[in-house]
């Protein structure tokens, strides 16, 4: 199987980046190129949905945990009081803060020990 028609196809993409990119394989793609894409192969609107996993759903049910007792407070609340209001342990809770102050949900002051958290 020769590739250069495929790599006419998109460019300057290389194979190897399409690939990766719609989740197909080689032959699947040639086959499209081919103009044979109803003969068997998958089109794009059949690829399988992704489930997000475990560890990322888990961590998304912190990040709204923690969400939450910041709206409820209004004070700023410090990182063991929310360690202690979820019941996470205090790295993961740095580590869904850190998420939260990324993406501008959470606002902070102060330093280590001392900082507070408030919901913006």
């Amino acid at each position: 199987m020769s590739v250069e028609p495929l790599e006419e196809f998109v460019g300057q993409m290389t194979v190897a980046e399409l690939c990766s990119r719609t989740g197909r394989r080689i032959d699947e793609l040639l086959l499209f190129c081919e103009g044979g894409a109803g003969k068997g192969s998958k089109g794009p609107a059949s690829q399988p949905v992704r489930k997000p996993s475990r560890s990322r759903t888990r961590t998304h049910k912190l990040d709204e945990q923690i969400f939450g007792v910041l709206e409820g407070a209004s004070d700023g609340v410090g990182g063991r009081d929310l360690a202690n209001a979820t019941g996470a342990t205090l790295p993961r809770v740095r580590a869904a803060l850190k998420r939260l102050v990324a993406a501008k949900r959470v606002r902070f002051a102060g330093l280590t020990s001392a900082r507070r958290y408030w919901a913006t």
